[in-house]
Formats: C-alpha cells, sequence, structure tokens
C-alpha cells in the first residue's frame, strides 16, 4: 500500500522558509534607505512613541494616556497595548547586544517580517484543509504575488493593520480546523477577540468569520457543536478580558464608536450568548426557526448597543469633529471612495479590482466544477464585503486583497487538483497573474497618476525628509514648549522631543486638528495673539508636506495668511527662523517671539 506523501514534507518546509528569507531580504534591501532615514508612516512613528514609553516605565493604562499631544485634554488613544508588547519584547532582547538604537531598527525590521511568515503559513493551512491533494505551491504562490498586501510587511510597519491582516487570516483558518483540531476552536475565539481589541476597522471580516462558525453548526449540529461552543465561550471571555486590560479603568463605562468599548463588548458577548443558547438549546429546531431565533436575539442586541450610544450609526468617525474632517480626512488617501482614488490616481484604483475581478472568475469556474462549498462562499464573502467597503474609503480594499488572493489562490488549487499538468497554472494563476495584471495598470496608467497631496506617491519621500530618524536636534535643544507644525510631522515630534505638539493624525484630537489648520489659514495681522493665546511657542514646516491651502500667488484673495509665512512667501516679525540642519534643508523651525 502506498503511503500518503505529507503536505508539507521537510523538504518543503525549508523551501518556504529559504521563500520567505529570499522575499524578507528583498523588501529590507529595497527599503533600506526608509529605514535608516526615517521611523516609517505616521503610524509606525506613534507605535515606536509608546513602545518606547513602555519601555521607558510609563504605565501600563497611563500609556493609552499621551498629554503632550493636544493638551491640555490631552490623547486617549484607541491603540491597544497588546500590539506593544511583542515589539517591546524585540527590542529589549536585541538591547545589550547592539544598543538601543539598533534594537529599534531591528524590532522594525524583524516584527513586520515574522508576521510575513505567518501570513504565508496561514495561506498553506487553508489550502491544507480545503484543497490538500494539490499541495502548497498554489498558496505559496498566492501570498507572494499579492503586491497588494508585501507594503503592509515592509520594513518600519510596526502600526498594527498588519497584525490585523494576519489575525483575520488565522480566525479564518482555526474556523476550518476546529473540529479536527480542538485547539483551534479556542484559539479561534481568541483571535477574533483580538481583533476587535486591536481595531474594529475589520469588523465586517470579524461579523462573516463567526457567521461562517455559527452556520455550520447550526447545519451540523452534531459534528460542529462542541467545538463552536467553545470557539464562542473563549471569544467571549478574550474580549472582557482584553477589554478590562487594555482599556483604562476611567474609560470602562464609556461607550465609543471607534474602538473596543462598553458598547462594542455588549454587542459582541451578547451575540456569542444569543448563538451559543441557539446551538446549545436548538437540537430539535429546524434551521430556519435557529436562524430566525439567532436574528431576532441579534437584532435586540444591536438596539442595545446602539441605545448606549446612539452616534455611533453615524460609522466610525462619528465622534469627530466635522471641521477636521473636512479639512484633514477629506485628504487622506486611505479614506478616499474608490470612485474618488480613480479620479486622481487611476492605477491604485485599478488595481484595486483585480482581486474581486479574479474572484469573480474563480467563482464561476468553481460552480461549474460543482466544487463550491460553504467556506468558499465565506471567502467570497469577505471579499464581496471588504470591495464594497472600498467604494466608501479604499482602505477596504485590503482586505480584499487579502480575501481574493487568499480565494483565487485555494480555488485555483481545488480545480486543479493532482494533475501533473496543472503545476504551471497552479503557480502562474494565483501568483503571478495578479501582479502581471497590476505592473500592466501601473506601465498603462502611471502617466495620469500625478503625485496627489496626502497620497501614497509622496509619502516615501515625505518620510525620508520630514520624520529623520535621528530627530530634529535644534528643536530638542530649546526649551520645552508648545509647537504648531504640519498635521504629519506631529508623531515624529512626539517621538523625538519632550514638546507639547498641537497636532497629529489621530481623529481623537479632531478638535485640535482643526483648531490646528484654522491658525495656519489666519491672516497674520491676526494670528500673532491667537499664537500667543494658545501658547505655541514654536513652528515647525517640512517643504515636502503638501497642503491643500493654495500659494499666496495662486489664491485670489491675497491676504498674508500664517501658512504664506511657513512657506516663506512672506515675513513676520514675531518669528525667528531656527538654524537648519546641512543634511535636511527641506525641514524649517521657527521661534515665537514673545
Amino acid at each position: 500500500m502506498k503511503t500518503q506523501e505529507p503536505y508539507l514534507s521537510r523538504f518543503d518546509i525549508v523551501f518556504v522558509i529559504v521563500a520567505w528569507i529570499a522575499i524578507c531580504v528583498i523588501r529590507y534591501v529595497m527599503d533600506l534607505d526608509l529605514l535608516m532615514q526615517s521611523t516609517g508612516s505616521t503610524d509606525d512613528t506613534m507605535r515606536l512613541h509608546t513602545v518606547r514609553d513602555l519601555i521607558a516605565g510609563k504605565g501600563w493604562y497611563a500609556g493609552l494616556h499621551d498629554p503632550r499631544l493636544a493638551p491640555p485634554e490631552g490623547l486617549d488613544s484607541h491603540w491597544s497595548r497588546l500590539v506593544d508588547l511583542p515589539i517591546a519584547a524585540l527590542i529589549l532582547i536585541a538591547t545589550p547586544f547592539i544598543g538601543v538604537f539598533a534594537a529599534e531598527s531591528f524590532a522594525m525590521v524583524a516584527w513586520p517580517a515574522l508576521l510575513f511568515f505567518a501570513l504565508m503559513m496561514g495561506f498553506i493551512a487553508v489550502g491544507r484543509k480545503l484543497a490538500p491533494e494539490a499541495g502548497f505551491t498554489p498558496m505559496l504562490a498566492g501570498v507572494l504575488g499579492c503586491l497588494s498586501l508585501s507594503f503592509l510587511f515592509r520594513p518600519t510597519a510596526i502600526d498594527h493593520h498588519n497584525l490585523q491582516i494576519v489575525a483575520s487570516l488565522w480566525l479564518f483558518v482555526c474556523a476550518l480546523w476546529m473540529v479536527e483540531k480542538p485547539v483551534a476552536a479556542m484559539g479561534g475565539g481568541i483571535l477574533a477577540a483580538l481583533m476587535i481589541a486591536i481595531g474594529i476597522e475589520n469588523l465586517h471580516i470579524y461579523a462573516v468569520l463567526n457567521i461562517l462558525v455559527v452556520y455550520r453548526a447550526f447545519v451540523e449540529p452534531q459534528k460542529f457543536r462542541k467545538a463552536v461552543l467553545v470557539f464562542l465561550a473563549s471569544q467571549a471571555a478574550a474580549l472582557i478580558l482584553f477589554w478590562l486590560t487594555t482599556v483604562p479603568p476611567q474609560l470602562w463605562a464609556k461607550p465609543m464608536c471607534d474602538a473596543i468599548a462598553v458598547n462594542v463588548i455588549l454587542a459582541c458577548v451578547s451575540a456569542c450568548a444569543v448563538a451559543g443558547f441557539v446551538i446549545a438549546r436548538g437540537d430539535a429546531w429546524s434551521l430556519p426557526r435557529k436562524v430566525i431565533v439567532a436574528v431576532l436575539g441579534l437584532f435586540i442586541v444591536a438596539l442595545a448597543a446602539i441605545a448606549m450610544e446612539p452616534a455611533c450609526l453615524r460609522g466610525p468617525n462619528a465622534m469627530v469633529d466635522p471641521q477636521a474632517i473636512q479639512l484633514w480626512m477629506n485628504n487622506v488617501t486611505e479614506a478616499s471612495s474608490l470612485l474618488e482614488t480613480f479620479a486622481k490616481r487611476p492605477f491604485s484604483a485599478v488595481s484595486h479590482l483585480v482581486y474581486p475581478s479574479l474572484s469573480l472568475l474563480t467563482m464561476l469556474v468553481l460552480l461549474r466544477a460543482k466544487k463550491m462549498s460553504p467556506e468558499f462562499w465565506a471567502l467570497l464573502a469577505c471579499v464581496a464585503l471588504a470591495t464594497a467597503v472600498s467604494f466608501l474609503q479604499v482602505r477596504g480594499a485590503t482586505y480584499s486583497a487579502l480575501f481574493g488572493s487568499l480565494f483565487v489562490a485555494v480555488g485555483v488549487a481545488k480545480i486543479a487538483g493532482q494533475a501533473a499538468t496543472a503545476f504551471l497554472p497552479k503557480i502562474l494563476v494565483p501568483g503571478f497573474l495578479p501582479a502581471t495584471l497590476q505592473i500592466v495598470a501601473l506601465a498603462v496608467l502611471a502617466p495620469a497618476d500625478k503625485p496627489q497631496s496626502g497620497t501614497n506617491q509622496t509619502a516615501r519621500v515625505e518620510f525620508d525628509y520630514c520624520t529623520p530618524r535621528w530627530g530634529y536636534p535644534t528643536l530638542e535643544a530649546e526649551p520645552l514648549g508648545f509647537v504648531l507644525a504640519h498635521i504629519d510631522m506631529g508623531p515624529a515630534l512626539l517621538l523625538h522631543t519632550q514638546h507639547n505638539v498641537m497636532m497629529a493624525p489621530y481623529h481623537r484630537t479632531s478638535k485640535t486638528i482643526a483648531a490646528g489648520f484654522e491658525l495656519f489659514a489666519t491672516p497674520l495681522a491676526e494670528v500673532e495673539k491667537k499664537l500667543k493665546a494658545a501658547g505655541i511657542t514654536h513652528l515647525a514646516d517640512c517643504t515636502e508636506n503638501l497642503t491643500p491651502i493654495p500659494s499666496l500667488e495662486n489664491r485670489n484673495d491675497k491676504t498674508p495668511i500664517l501658512q504664506d509665512a511657513v512657506r516663506g512667501e512672506v515675513t513676520a516679525p514675531w518669528l525667528e527662523a531656527l538654524p537648519l540642519d546641512p543634511s535636511r534643508p527641506q525641514i524649517k523651525l521657527w521661534r515665537f517671539k514673545p
């Protein structure tokens, strides 16, 4: 009798590890200049700031409040301390050997690299369950060919978006394996809670995967009941634990719309309880009755959560100052709709539709071959919902790329099976085809993709020049004060100096953001008094920071404003320029004369 070959032999595991190392080295070489000169995006920089505070001994809960940003209220961050822990651990482990500065750089390379390995293994785990006969190569090709995801795992990417991607993928893996591997039931529940604890931008994915798990228990209770009840119980317990340990006690009773909070906990834990009740007590019920009872229960849960904070019906930005949305968020690329993105950057818009299109084609082939299953439908639902979200905010396209590449890879594997003649298609379709389509789109549409204010095209340059890895020595030498700077410089100023900062791109300080933009647009004749009243001691600017305010010569109103002074188009006697850093003349600093 012929022994079945393992899905991953020892040689295969070595091959996967070599492929991972090769990709990491390529990314490191490509982004070495960024790593050496910058702390990454504004979110990456802020994450490093919070990690430094944690290592320096700032309290666990105290670290979630930053009194230096937008004082006197400060920032009550909605970011989870859970993300800080592994990054801080990497820095602490490496510091005795290479020093703290190099240890930070090491962590900024190692953390996204480790997450990328987890992403690769997640793809392979899905293939092992849904199409083991095809081998692991289609799944490996799928993850390596997804250019839209690789950017999230570049060196310096330590915010939390890549961890959310990996958690979403492994929640699906656990959903697939929870019967065969009981630990997956508990692990899946904890991962579902982790997704909510880190942030609720992937709430739609969380919902779809929970529905998949519960639906399987509704349809096949004898097979799935025990595993699903463990999944729901562990999820509810982990949700409460993460809430209590990552939200400051003074905020436990405060409902919020943008992060884990009492209203979110009520909704998620109650939903787990409703689903668990139907599964545990509904043995004699028909499937329609189970669904009706569950839907009615969830409707009551939703009403209770909404009653706690009705504003949340307007979405996660319901509590953001409307003026800040108009001035700032409307100019943030990832907050733009897909149609707005297409008007400004056609390549980016087209690239976001590659995986939804390929998923649709793969679905048609699977239907014809009669190989669609509830798991495939769940993947497709994730793609469809994420694509719908991207039409509202293009940031949703990240999840359509994740689940689209996963759906295409495992779909091709399922269709091709063990056929030796299908070896090349199993690599080319999930791996090279999507990448080629995106590259071709770039070549054809690149001339129309002119850099826009706040877009990803300018981000690389902006990071290099405006958020230097070594900080702002001239400003650091100044007496402690209060800095008004362009919004994207805020996190770097917090990281490298001890000054208070008026603005940074975080919506929970939206009132201060609106006030800061207003100061930049105030006529020079009036702004001096307003700066004094606000306690501003320094101004900071970077010529690479594009702003929505046209230059003086391009405006109909020729009244000079503060923005014109920081651009150098007009002078203000009450501003004293600080010495420039010859290596970074783009960064300009002023002292406000009292």
